[in-house]
Formats: structure tokens, sequence, C-alpha cells
């Protein structure tokens, strides 16, 4: 109840605080595009606009999900698994997949050859490290494959305990490494530069929603580098 009420007020507060945005552009028909699943479920100083809601990810687990496509004008799914959950609360909805500029498939080799001097021969993971990443296939990979180098990219959401307990015992590892950000237009020459590329999420049977629309396989994909991976949806 606390939690409903505390959403309320945040959605109150920060829609008037975006309204000063509104205010600059009175004449043009602005659109209010939400990407979080959490927050934005009553935007009342941000009306008449038009509300997208775009769900990349299995956002179904969250109660305020719904709420926002039901105060939608219009839901975006990345993958076609993800419409039914969102079609008795609103019935304009489509599915728009993930895509990849060109330029994914262009590599700088100077650049390649610099990744490959840093970490030799490794396997590649780029994404957001928490709590539903498949943090013990990760360790059986530093211990079963010593001879390879295992390389993620990308910040760590230690919010968990759990999440940090498996990240210090990933860090004793002599063949792990990390770092926790690189430019978009680089990681394209990581992607090239490795063995095999890893799309890490803890999967798990009992959860009704537990399907991934991952945006890095395409990047993975464009320079032809073999996916491990749990299930997930390209559509």
């Amino acid at each position: 109840f606390l939690g409903t009420i505390f959403l309320f007020l945040n959605d109150i507060v920060n829609s008037y605080k975006l309204r000063a945005i509104k205010s600059r552009y009175p004449e043009r028909q602005l659109i209010f595009w939400a990407f979080d699943p959490t927050r934005y479920v009553n935007v009342p100083f941000l009306m008449p606009l038009k509300r997208i809601f775009h769900v990349v990810d299995p956002y179904a687990e969250f109660p305020a999900s719904r709420r926002i496509a039901h105060n939608s004008d219009l839901v975006i799914c990345v993958s076609p698994y993800f419409v039914d959950d969102y079609l008795e609360h609103n019935p304009n909805v489509i599915v728009v997949p993930h895509g990849i500029s060109a330029d994914e498939f262009e590599v700088d080799a100077n650049a390649r050859q610099e990744v490959l001097r840093d970490f030799g021969n490794f396997i590649l993971l780029i994404g957001t490290f928490h709590n539903r990443i498949n943090f013990p296939l990760l360790e059986k990979i530093l211990q079963d494959l010593p001879d390879l180098n295992l390389l993620l990219i990308g910040p760590v959401d230690d919010k968990t305990e759990n999440t940090r307990m498996f990240w210090e015992r990933l860090r004793k590892h002599k063949n792990f490494f990390h770092l926790p950000a690189v430019h978009a237009k680089q990681l394209k020459n990581f992607t090239s530069a490795s063995q095999a590329c890893i799309v890490g999420y803890l999967y798990k049977e009992s959860r009704t929603h537990d399907f991934h629309s991952s945006l890095k396989c395409y990047h993975y994909l464009a320079q032809h580098k073999p996916i491990i991976t749990c299930r997930f949806t390209i559509p």
C-alpha cells in the first residue's frame, strides 16, 4: 500500500517537473514515450500528450507496467512473446523488433587488434550484471576453461546480496576481466575480437514470463559470432 502511494506521489511530482518541457513547444504535438515499467503510471501534468509504452523486456512481472499500458495510447513490444501480456489492458499493441545500425557490420581493424593484445582469447558478455544473470554459469566457464578469458562489459547492479557475493567470486579468477563502460560505437570491435559471445540470463522454468529479446544478440550475429545462451527470442 505504501509503495503505491509513493509511486503515485513520485509520478505527480515528476510530471509537474516535466511540464516545463511541454510548455516550451506549445504548438507541437509531443509524445510521451516511456520505457520504464515501474514509473509514470499517472502523469496528469503532461496531459493531453499522446503516450507510448515501449516494452523491451518481460515487464509483465511488474504490476505497474499493466497500468502504464492501460493508460497509454499505444504499446510497442520488441517481441511477439510480450503481446498477450498487454492486449487485455490495451487493444493497441504492436510488435516492432529490435534493430541495429549498418555500422555494426564494420570493424576498426586497429581497434580490434588492440583488444586482442589486451585480452587475448576471450569469451564476451555485454550487458548489465544484476540478479537475473546466470552467475553460476559464468563461474563454471572460468573454472572449466582456464585457457580462455572471460570479458564482461557493462555496469554492475549490486543491490542484492547474491549479486555481490557472486561478483566477488568471479573477481578471484585470473582469467576474469571486467570493463564497466565502453563507448557503444566501440563494442563491435570487442565482439569481433571475441571467440564466442554469451546471453547470460538466469532462466527459471517456474516463471510464466521468462522470455528475453536481447538486443546484444543482433550485435553478436552482425560479427558472425557463435552465441551461448538461455532461451531468448529473435522475432
